[in-house]
């Protein structure tokens, strides 16, 4: 995934290291969206699920800060 601004990414990385040892694995991370998960709602698997939002939802978050924050330039 690409960055705009490296703080950002170092911060996205922290977050996801985090998750990674919270027991989530990159596949699990790598699209920052929970509807593929809708489907999955055995009750053993519904507190993960809602512990996989949080952590997607923070990951979404920063990457959403990294698009909104960059400077665009018009040649």
């Amino acid at each position: 995934m690409r960055f705009n601004n490296e703080r950002y990414r170092e911060i996205y990385e922290k977050v996801q290291r985090d998750a990674m040892e919270a027991g989530y694995t990159l596949e699990d991370l790598e699209r920052p969206y929970i509807d593929r998960l809708s489907k999955q709602t055995k009750s053993k698997r519904i507190l993960r699920m809602v512990r996989l939002a949080y952590w997607l939802g923070w990951l979404r978050g920063i990457k959403f800060c990294d698009e909104m924050f960059t400077q665009v330039t018009l040649s």
